[in-house]
């Protein structure tokens, strides 16, 4: 009777071990957590470019008349070449983040 209470109970922690040892090795918490933190990161430089952008943009409409149109249109080309340079960054830093996000979702956790 004994030797079957023993054999069982050596399952019983054979068991409880494979399954501690299941749970723990495909863990990838900390690098998911680094993952989105360069992501919530990039989101963060996204968001002050557009920003930035958004109101040089507003500056530049600001500026334009419809009287002036076509000397409005050469004098404020760079600084509308600069905004668009800006939002672009900006959609760059955003597609960086759902990269980070995506890679991070595909984690075991």
């Amino acid at each position: 009777m004994q030797s079957q209470t023993t054999l069982k109970m050596m399952l019983a922690l054979a068991a409880m071990l494979l399954f501690v040892l299941a749970c723990n090795a495909g863990d990838e918490t900390e690098k998911a957590n680094k993952l989105v933190s360069e992501g919530n990161a990039a989101i963060e430089e996204g968001n002050k470019q557009a920003i930035d952008a958004g109101a040089k943009n507003d500056k530049i409409f600001d500026e334009l008349s419809a009287a002036n149109f076509e000397a409005d249109k050469e004098r404020l080309s760079p600084q509308a070449k600069d905004a668009v340079a800006g939002m672009t960054k900006s959609a760059d830093k955003f597609r960086e983040a759902s990269k980070k996000f995506d890679e991070a979702s595909k984690l075991k956790i």
